[in-house]
């Protein structure tokens, strides 16, 4: 979430952690470490009867994403970069492509913050627009628009094949057709990876003590993590039986004398 703030137009996005930075330091029952990267003995010494995992996640640099399922070939000395890159402090110059097959805020909102540093960009998707997934919150529009504007070159409806040194081969996901995109760096925004390793540790020691919630479970958006967090806290103590799912049942009864016809109106 921090990174995302730091990317064009979306600086609004850390108050979704401000606001609940400060209710939570204002908790009397609540204990908070910053700076403190703790190891599976570490939280062990707390004695704690349950611990919960938030680790987060990371991006793939193996081109594995929403249309390919299995990781492509990548040469080793090719310029290749994860939006994990760009937030570490990768430079990068010339010829920039951006292969977005994660689809959304993500691929656009750098594309808009290389082009603003005088980049030459070329963005690549298999899907037929930019930030398709972003039809869903009504912002698609507006991306593709401004970076039309600003001079982004695209290549729709193509899909990751392998990578050379230099060159990003896809073909069309439709026609077959093959293209060879010539790059100075690579950036894959696909899929990502859930930091899991603490998890693990925790359940080699001591099996069912931890649990995972948000992208450390299963990498989703800032809103799904906060759910996935709300929905642990409500349920956490709580008899199974409690948590089942409830809901009206309809109950259909035949008139007297009349043939029941479920297809037909009774209006």
């Amino acid at each position: 979430m921090i990174n995302e703030a730091a990317l064009p137009g979306l600086q609004n996005w850390i108050r979704v952690r401000d606001y609940r930075a400060h209710l939570l330091s204002q908790m009397n029952n609540v204990d908070i470490y910053l700076e403190s990267r703790l190891t599976a003995a570490d939280i062990n010494e707390f004695t704690a009867d349950a611990v919960l995992i938030a680790t987060g996640s990371h991006w793939r640099r193996d081109g594995q994403g929403a249309h390919r399922h299995h990781p492509v070939r990548i040469a080793q000395e090719s310029n290749v970069h994860t939006p994990d890159d760009l937030f570490a402090g990768a430079e990068l110059d010339g010829r920039v492509v951006i292969y977005d097959d994660e689809h959304y805020m993500m691929g656009g909102a750098l594309a808009e913050q290389l082009l603003a540093s005088g980049l030459e960009v070329l963005y690549v998707t298999p899907q037929p627009m930019i930030s398709s997934w972003t039809v869903m919150t009504d912002e698609q529009d507006f991306i593709q628009t401004k970076l039309l504007k600003m001079g982004i070159k695209t290549a729709f409806n193509q899909l990751i094949d392998y990578v050379d040194s230099n060159e990003f081969n896809s073909r069309c996901q439709y026609s077959d057709n093959q293209y060879c995109h010539e790059f100075d760096h690579l950036v894959l925004v696909t899929g990502r990876q859930v930091n899991s390793e603490l998890f693990e540790q925790m359940e080699s020691e001591k099996p069912g003590i931890g649990s995972r919630i948000g992208d450390c479970l299963v990498p989703s958006s800032i809103a799904d993590a906060i759910y996935s967090g709300h929905k642990f806290a409500r349920e956490f103590d709580e008899a199974p039986s409690s948590l089942q799912c409830k809901r009206e049942r309809a109950l259909l009864q035949e008139l007297p004398g009349a043939i029941f016809n479920p297809l037909r109106s009774t209006s």
